[in-house]
């Protein structure tokens, strides 16, 4: 197409031009305007996903799967049993704020209250199998367990311990050195506030008490607790200040019998300055929100009451204590700061060690990434986890904890600014790098529903990450697809969902489940479902503007025809040739309906006819793949080019092949309209 500027067209139109699209490798791009983005882009993808070799096809549709679960369903969770069986586990709204659990065991069929706890309607719930239990928290209610039976498992809260007695030993007397000793009582998840605090008088300082293993043990004070009902041992805290932090020194079982029992403290047990008395009662367990698996313990975020908060469990046999004596813990990032963490995620550092790894957000929209190695500092008898947390340099969070998706070898997760990865760059050795993927779809991002980001969620399935976004709506009503293999965006799907999930029924087959915005059914997206819950959507698929001649924009050639090539249509695709000519913008379309199967007869002796299949028949072929050809009578003079396919029909689809014009290069003057 490309010609001497110093040489004038030939009158006769001899210079052909052929403008062919058949590599869409390029997916959706909006940042820049529809007359500079690539050739191989598209700049409107309504409805749309990319297949096969990164062709543009209709995007799968939805139906309801299983039957309704008698309320609005809140979240939804797969528990997978020790024969490998799976249930559905559903959180649903019932009446006066409160929300039930049900579960089917038959693919959604049937659903069946669970009874023992309910939680509070209105928080997001969220889910995680462990220890064999599937763990349902909230950030707002106390942890509930799931283990495969109709009766859920809850914790006994313990009350909280009254204040100890204290007695000195006879190598002591009465002084200026005073001792505050308190006591908290812990069952299998967590502990109890600490009680008050009993208060006696040295001669001593404590670090200066004689214990000399070779004689008699009289420079002490003895504790006398009370027990607790349901308690498994006692965590013992001191301080020389009533005012002060009451600091770790050490931990004894529940006696089992009696009343009371004493606890004997000679000094020789260590303070530990970085484990405090609590503050809250946890016996019925934190109040968790997003879990995670990493270290092979359970991490979590969002705790309504430590909204700064990171919380681990033990590791087996005590996955899911999150107390110190069974190494569980907690550590606040920042604590009274900007940022509060959102997620937690298991992933690796730079250098391939293994990390359970923070997202954090702010209210700019920045937040950070940390990252959290935990150390064993022995103590006597008593080992306990101290952890170290690092930020990482330069990194970006997110205000979204559904949003973060684990992909092959990196994480993906919303931020205010974009969707971003976190994994290993090459040219950064042993560090971490978070960077945007969400470029070519920039507008799109920067106009969804500002105060409901937090709501959006993912989820990597068939090679693809599904996000569903609030978009002009305080819900998710969006989703958009980027697809990891060829690393484009398509989207929007006019379809929202709250939460995703990757099911495998009883046969063994896989679903991509979504949970409705505001429905009591689950909804299953599938490619060959037709429409949304057997509802039309409308598609939209348009290229970029392109000129006729790219080395020479000045120039017009006249279009005979415009051509699109489809593989397997269905129903009626409305094909449009957009452009710009001498007066300005060009519009022309046809409708084409279209079988979907070969019939009987053969392809027509015309390479583009009008016709899909002519009467002239060679050898007929049924039931095989079809690819279709069909033109727009276009005969215009263009300077830009542009192609549309739309539909508005239940069931209608196709795949696009490519699309292609044909006519020549023209002599011709400026327009008018470009002199000033």
């Amino acid at each position: 197409m490309a010609r001497d500027l110093n040489t004038p067209l030939p009158k006769d139109d001899t210079t052909p031009v052929n403008i062919l699209l058949d590599n869409f490798k390029g997916g959706l791009v909006t940042l820049v305007d529809q007359s500079v983005a690539p050739a191989n882009s598209v700049v409107v993808a309504k409805n749309m996903m990319m297949v096969q070799d990164g062709r543009w096809s209709t995007r799968w549709g939805t139906q309801y799967y299983g039957t309704t679960a008698g309320g609005v369903i809140e979240g939804a969770d797969r528990f997978v049993t020790s024969d490998l069986s799976s249930h559905l586990v559903a959180v649903v709204q019932g009446g006066a704020g409160t929300s039930t659990i049900k579960r089917s065991t038959d693919n959604g069929v049937t659903w069946t209250s669970c009874t023992g706890a309910t939680l509070t309607s209105g928080h997001t719930p969220y889910f995680l199998q462990s220890n064999n239990y599937l763990y349902i928290a909230n950030s707002y209610d106390n942890i509930i367990r799931y283990d495969g039976t109709t009766t859920l498992v809850t914790f006994t809260s313990l009350t909280t311990p009254t204040a100890p007695t204290l007695a000195r030993g006879s190598g002591l007397s009465a002084g200026s050195f005073n001792l505050y000793y308190k006591y908290t009582a812990i069952n299998e998840i967590g502990e109890t506030i600490a009680s008050s605090s009993g208060t006696i008088a040295n001669n001593l300082a404590r670090n200066n008490w004689k214990n000399d293993p070779t004689v008699a043990d009289t420079q002490y004070v003895d504790l006398t607790l009370t027990r607790v009902t349901g308690a498994s041992r006692y965590m013992i805290y001191m301080s020389d200040s009533s005012t002060g932090d009451f600091l770790f020194i050490d931990s004894i079982a529940d006696p089992g019998t009696g009343t009371t029992f004493t606890y004997h403290d000679n000094g020789k047990a260590d303070t530990l300055s970085f484990v405090l008395a609590p503050t809250a009662n946890t016996t019925l367990g934190p109040k968790l929100g997003p879990m995670e698996l990493s270290g092979n313990r359970i991490w979590s975020t969002k705790d309504k009451d430590n909204p700064w908060r990171v919380w681990w469990s033990g590791t087996f046999p005590h996955m899911g204590a999150f107390n110190p004596y069974f190494d569980g813990g907690y550590v606040d990032l920042e604590l009274g700061g900007a940022e509060r963490p959102q997620r937690v995620v298991h992933y690796r550092d730079g250098k391939g060690g293994s990390f359970a790894t923070v997202l954090t957000a702010d209210p700019e929209g920045n937040g950070s990434i940390w990252q959290i190695d935990l150390q064993t500092i022995q103590v006597g008898n008593f080992s306990y986890t101290q952890p170290i947390p690092t930020k990482i340099v330069g990194s970006v969070g997110t205000i979204a904890p559904l949003s973060v998706v684990k992909v092959k070898n990196d994480i993906m997760f919303f931020n205010r600014k974009g969707f971003f990865t976190l994994g290993s760059r090459a040219q950064m050795l042993n560090l971490l790098s978070t960077d945007e993927i969400s470029a070519n779809i920039r507008p799109d991002i920067r106009g969804l529903t500002g105060t409901a980001l937090g709501g959006i969620c993912g989820v990597y399935y068939d090679a693809k990450v599904f996000y569903s976004v609030p978009s002009g709506t305080s819900t998710n009503n969006y989703i958009y697809v980027n697809d990891t293999e060829r690393r484009t965006w398509a989207g929007p799907w006019t379809v929202g969902v709250s939460q995703f999930l990757v099911y495998s029924d009883t046969s063994g087959a896989n679903h991509l489940l979504g949970i409705p915005t505001a429905g009591t059914q689950l909804i299953e997206f599938k490619d060959g479902f037709a429409g949304d819950l057997g509802q039309p959507f409308d598609t939209e698929l348009v290229s970029a503007l392109i000129p006729v001649n790219p080395k020479d924009r000045t120039n017009f050639a006249k279009i005979d025809r415009a051509y699109m090539e489809l593989s397997h249509p269905i129903g009626n695709i409305n094909f449009t040739v957009l452009g710009i000519n001498r007066k300005g913008k060009y519009s022309a379309n046809a409708l084409f309906t279209m079988t979907g199967t070969l019939g009987d007869a053969g392809f027509d002796t015309d390479f583009f006819s009008d016709s899909f299949f002519s009467d002239d028949s060679d050898s007929p072929t049924a039931d095989t793949e079809v690819v279709a050809h069909k033109y727009v009578k276009v005969r215009k003079k263009l300077n830009y080019i542009q192609f549309k396919l739309t539909t508005i029909d239940t069931g209608a689809s196709y795949t696009l092949l490519t699309w292609q014009a044909k006519g020549f290069l023209i002599l011709s003057r400026d327009p008018s309209g470009w002199k000033s």
